[in-house]
């Protein structure tokens, strides 16, 4: 008497579950994507990101060194895609002095993650690429920051890889309410 049914019953235990909007599907997303992707992007299995972040781990434990000692370019010499080397070194150790110096010496990095591989990315040439990223402590900031190399295949095989953009940044975040 005056009960709910098991009709309204099964309703309501479903309600939740039906207000949440469906985004979409694994068909639904691959069917949106243009059939021209392999143009732009390329696999990157697990021996590649090692590879990726070996190379990433030694441009990153050089830049630290350099930067402590102010020692010659000449150690990334190897390391820097040719386009990027200009002026024996000269303008691309302008950049690390000024994004790098005020910071102090690095006290802490973790690897945040490898994106790639792309074909294009904005500002380069079409090539093979990979986007390796770290989060960051220095020592003359409280801040955590980003730390993300851009780095460039050489051989092919996607093995050898050389340094084609540098990027660092206080690391992004959202305040909630």
């Amino acid at each position: 008497m005056g009960g709910i049914g098991r009709r309204t019953r099964r309703a309501l235990l479903w309600a939740p579950l039906l207000a949440v909007p469906v985004i979409g599907s694994a068909r639904t997303a691959v069917s949106a994507y243009p059939s021209s992707q392999g143009r732009y992007v390329y696999w990157l299995n697990e021996v590649n990101r090692r590879a990726i972040r070996r190379f990433g781990a030694m441009v990153l434990d050089r830049l630290a060194d350099w930067q402590m000692s102010h020692s010659g370019m000449d150690t990334f010499r190897d390391l820097v895609s040719p386009r990027w080397w200009s002026n024996d070194g000269a303008d691309f150790s302008r950049l690390l002095s000024r994004v790098r110096a005020p910071l102090g010496a690095l006290r802490e990095r973790v690897e945040a993650g490898i994106d790639g591989g792309f074909h294009r990315l904005p500002n380069l040439p079409p090539g093979s690429y990979a986007i390796a990223t770290w989060d960051v402590l220095f020592e003359k900031t409280p801040y955590i920051y980003t730390e993300q190399l851009t780095l460039e295949n050489h051989d092919g095989q996607l093995e050898e890889w050389k340094l084609a953009g540098y990027y660092l940044s206080p690391k992004p975040y959202f305040e909630y309410p």
